[in-house]
């Protein structure tokens, strides 16, 4: 079962998030919807041909229709309609219609795609929260055998939360390729030879994700860290980047920050520390600030679940846009541009909306700028202009 399919599990978070009394019902109703999609797709997504074999069209349409559906419907629960959850809901709603509509236009390679940005859309929302695994049903029975490899089980252990288990498999992924690299450079005869697999590099975030933002517990990840960057057959760009997080990972061990923000004096002092000096641009780090951001990330989020209507929220929801600004590049699907949009139409008079105006306004700016200037397409100026309607 390929990774794409992970994309149609947001709502299982739900019951973990503890949703009140009146919505319980809709929750597990929505649960149920998204788990039968899931589970009913399962058979067709171990091959590409299976997914695009028109035999299978009838029955793959059926359930990629009740996921969609169970989105749709779970528009009402409270839950989604938070600052912190509503940007990645809405997206996902997105997502999965326009998966829809590439399946019936006959593109299913293009469906699969947007099924893998949804699956990450989906993480960036599970990693929000702490909870456990019990909110996923069913799908905690899908065992390693229902999988083509260790890194994708480890995938789908990651986003349902079952993230002990998961951390064993990525390990077992990362020694694999230490063990493939260290059987090719006897071949070529190079002893430096460097295997910087991709998934080597995607396994490590995600152990450092979990114990940065999640759970936060730097002391814990260290030592994996280290123990991996003395490994010979770690790329120099790699290695580099993880003597970054190393240093990082030791100044927040020695920190006094306990891992979450309380009120709204720690979360000034909390930015004031570790946020402000990136106030301007995330685009040219390198990966060496990842621990900062990730643990950035883990504090905010937590901070706008408990006081989603503060008066703090549009300060929150800019700063999460900044930091969605870097994380996308490897870590998470970027909600950056949803949580500014967010910013300006719901506190669009607050000293914050001109700020994530500019922001957002400047970011499609740099986006459509090229060596004959800037052409902005009429659609996102239109967007611009509605936009900064709610300035006034």
């Amino acid at each position: 079962m390929k990774k794409v399919l992970t994309g149609f599990l947001m709502v299982g978070m739900i019951l973990s998030m503890g949703a009140g009394k009146k919505n319980q019902q809709t929750a597990k109703k929505t649960m149920n919807s998204v788990f039968r999609g899931f589970l009913g797709l399962v058979p067709f997504m171990n091959s590409q041909m299976k997914f695009k074999d028109l035999a299978n069209k009838e029955e793959i349409h059926t359930h990629l229709t009740t996921l969609k559906n169970a989105f749709e419907n779970a528009k009402h629960i409270k839950t989604f309609e938070m600052p912190g959850f509503n940007p990645s809901f809405e997206q996902a709603k997105t997502h999965l219609k326009e998966t829809l509509e590439a399946f019936e236009g006959g593109q299913p390679d293009f469906a699969r795609v947007r099924l893998r940005a949804t699956g990450q859309l989906c993480i960036s929302c599970h990693t929000q929260l702490k909870g456990n695994r019990g909110s996923f049903g069913p799908l905690n029975t899908l065992s390693r055998s229902d999988f083509s490899s260790d890194y994708e089980f480890a995938e789908f252990l990651f986003l349902i939360r079952n993230y002990r288990k998961a951390e064993r498999y990525f390990e077992k992924e990362i020694n694999e390729a230490f063990e493939k690299s260290r059987k090719l450079s006897k071949v070529n005869k190079v002893n430096s030879f460097a295997y910087r697999g991709n998934k080597i590099e995607r396994s490590l975030e995600k152990t450092l994700t979990i114990h940065t933002k999640v759970k936060y517990a730097p002391e814990k990840v260290l030592p994996i860290i280290q123990k991996y960057s003395r490994n010979k057959y770690i790329d120099s760009e790699l290695k580099g980047k993880m003597e970054g997080w190393i240093a990082s990972l030791k100044k927040w061990k020695k920190s006094d920050y306990e891992g979450r923000i309380k009120n709204a004096n720690e979360l000034r002092s909390f930015i004031d520390k570790n946020l402000s000096k990136y106030a301007d641009s995330f685009s040219s780090f390198d990966g060496r600030n990842d621990v900062d951001l990730l643990v950035a990330s883990g504090a905010l989020y937590q901070y706008l679940y408990k006081k989603p209507r503060s008066k703090d929220t549009p300060e929150v929801l800019f700063w999460l846009s900044k930091v969605d600004e870097h994380l996308n590049n490897s870590f998470l699907f970027s909600l950056s541009e949803l949580y500014l949009k967010r910013c300006i139409t719901d506190y669009g008079k607050t000293k914050w909306g001109p700020k994530c105006y500019r922001t957002y306004r400047d970011k499609i700016s740099h986006g459509y700028t090229g060596s004959a200037g800037v052409f902005i397409p009429k659609d996102e100026v239109d967007e611009l202009k509605r936009l900064k309607s709610f300035l006034n």
